[in-house]
């Protein structure tokens, strides 16, 4: 039995650089799970730690600078894209109707590739950094963060990702919208009746608040392997 492979190191193979690549990419959609931890109180008076899950319409959302909970439009996905001419991958918001992206959300720089070819198949296995960009929108949106995946994706014989299933470990930033509502209640005495009243004032008011993630688990997996279109950049 013969075995096909080959373990590529990126500080030898590549020269990462953040800006986006000019060309034409391919673009797989992508189902995505951030299941992790936010600090929810006060870390020296009474600290607690929240669980929270960001889903696949929420990194959408976040990403077109939407409150969550927004639906989604129907032409707006969560998209794989892969410039065939470089090994750096894209997460991004594609929408359908005009192939276009609407917003870059990580860019996934493989660390290490090994590769396994049988019967004219190829399978990658890699390990990448995710880098979470910071949308436009920064009172509601994505900030920042790093998380490391693992994954493993089937390749045509030019080295062209078709298909992702992997599993992620890191940071996400998050800030955005919140509504609270304070309520002041104040007691007096009507002095004519000697009874007491109770007024009370509801004070509602938005502020902008950063929740930074630990994201302990989290899954990145692509449909299937049709493309669902192309992204063409000057």
């Amino acid at each position: 039995m013969r075995t096909w492979w080959m373990v590529v190191i990126g500080l030898g193979f590549a020269v990462f650089v953040n800006e986006v690549q000019a060309g034409t990419s391919d673009v797989y959609r992508l189902d995505a799970i951030f299941k992790g931890v936010i600090q929810a109180g006060l870390t020296n008076i009474s600290p607690t730690a929240q669980k929270v899950q960001v889903d696949t319409d929420d990194l959408i959302n976040l990403g077109t600078g939407r409150p969550l909970g927004t639906k989604v439009p129907a032409n707006e996905i969560l998209g794989l894209a892969h410039d065939c001419a470089f090994i750096e991958l894209r997460m991004i918001v594609y929408d359908t109707d005009t192939s276009a992206n609407l917003a870059t959300l990580a860019l996934i720089k493989p660390d290490l590739r090994v590769f396994s070819l049988k019967k004219d198949k190829v399978t990658q296995y890699s390990i990448s950094d995710v880098q979470m960009l910071p949308t436009e929108n920064p009172t509601n949106g994505i900030t920042g963060g790093q998380l490391k995946l693992t994954a493993t994706s089937t390749t045509d014989t030019n080295n062209c990702v078709q298909s992702l299933n992997g599993t992620m470990i890191g940071t996400l930033l998050t800030s955005f919208y919140t509504t609270n509502t304070v309520i002041f209640g104040t007691n007096f005495v009507d002095e004519s009746t000697m009874t007491t009243n109770v007024v009370v004032v509801t004070n509602t008011f938005v502020t902008v608040v950063g929740y930074d993630v630990a994201v302990n688990k989290a899954t990145l997996k692509s449909k299937n392997k049709k493309k669902v279109g192309q992204l063409i950049e000057p």
